[in-house]
């Protein structure tokens, strides 16, 4: 799928209306920005627009430090699909996992659990998010 088309998509699920002018505009600036910015890809940007969850877990991991998978899709209310996401996040470098040994205080779990952080890149990320602010 096309930018310009995630970008309409992504805005008329939060029931604003672009105009294909209007959103080729905003695809013209996102690239500007992803040229300027080594950090972000053109497909990160997709993804981001079509998932916008990833940067609500972002924001929870920054604002609160390393969590259990369980604690974060609490904290960020995404049940239904909260695991897919994060492992996207993951594939994009955005978020990093690892495997903690039940015996961690952290884990609570007889089998284990997966420990995620947000990554430079993920910083990164919200930096240039929260510059358009």
């Amino acid at each position: 799928m096309e930018l310009i088309e995630v970008i309409k998509r992504g805005l008329e699920a939060r029931g604003i209306k672009v105009s294909d002018r209007a959103a080729e505009a905003i695809a013209e600036v996102v690239n500007e920005l992803v040229s300027q910015r080594s950090c972000v890809d053109a497909e990160t940007v997709r993804l981001i627009v079509a998932h916008p969850s990833i940067v609500r877990m972002l924001k929870v991991l920054r604002s609160r430090g390393p969590m259990i998978t369980r604690r974060l899709l609490d904290a960020v209310h995404e049940w239904e699909y909260g695991e897919k996401i994060l492992k996207l996040a993951a594939r994009l470098g955005l978020v990093r996992r690892e495997r903690i040994n039940k015996d961690n205080k952290l884990c609570h779990s007889i089998a284990g659990c997966i420990l995620n952080s947000i990554t430079a890149k993920g910083l990164q990320l919200l930096e240039i998010l929260e510059e358009g602010d």
